[in-house]
């Protein structure tokens, strides 16, 4: 099947916000030849419709124009595709990857477990950045401890692991871990004036209540980060 006027003129309509000049300088022919193509004289090789590919709209949008050509290639289909997606695969950057630590420590929904600092990681988990920044509004400094107890059910079970942004540790209302003497607790956070009230999902566990003016209080309540995210288990 030949190259044709009809085939230029869609062709011609797909690029219009683009300029003749900027299409052959693209495409890396003359514009006189340019202009043989979307007159249907010639047809576009595979190497003018790569050079192409970033006036072309976004996603898989391209997949729609270059199947307009199928048949009317010099060059084979196949060698076609395979020519663009490595052109496409090799401008795209690997998304970023941010390995989370994930510590041996139980953060008590319940009956906790003592912890006094991090030990090293067991191991990591892998996330992507971008999913990151659009879900939990930025990287933060990230660990992941697990879920103890059933407090917070059915928000949190036992044996979830949940991702504690450390760098959150202002006193404010919300789902937070803390330091209560010894203990690591994760409970939602609830402010009262001067009294700090922590509170369990689960109606079976009642709330705990802080005075702020009590002395010595800031050596045993601290707030250690936001839970901001959690991989629970079915």
């Amino acid at each position: 099947m030949p190259w044709s006027k009809e085939d230029g003129a869609r062709l011609q309509e797909l690029l219009a916000e683009h300029g003749q000049r900027e299409l052959a300088t693209a495409a890396g022919v003359s514009v006189a030849t340019w202009q043989r193509t979307i007159g249907g004289d010639r047809a576009p090789t595979v190497e003018e419709i790569a050079g192409l590919r970033d006036l072309l709209p976004p996603d898989d949008m391209w997949r729609l124009i270059l199947a307009t050509f199928e048949g009317v290639m010099r060059e084979p289909w196949t060698e076609f595709v395979a020519l663009m997606e490595g052109a496409m695969a090799s401008e795209r950057p690997a998304p970023e990857v941010v390995q989370v630590p994930v510590h041996d420590v139980q953060v008590a929904a319940g009956a906790g477990k003592i912890a006094d600092r991090l030990p090293p990681p067991l191991y990591h988990w892998s996330f992507s950045r971008e999913w990151m920044e659009a879900n939990l509004r930025g990287v933060g400094r990230l660990v992941m401890v697990e879920v103890s107890g059933s407090s917070q059910e059915p928000e949190l079970s036992n044996g979830d692991l949940v991702a504690v942004d450390l760098d959150q540790s202002r006193l404010r209302e919300g789902l937070f871990v803390v330091r209560l003497d010894d203990v690591l607790v994760i409970k939602h956070i609830q402010m009262d004036g001067r009294t700090v009230r922590l509170v369990s999902r689960n109606p079976l566990y009642d709330p705990v209540e802080i005075d702020l003016h009590e002395p010595g209080i800031d050596d045993r309540f601290e707030v250690v980060g936001r839970a901001v995210w959690a991989s629970k288990m079915l």
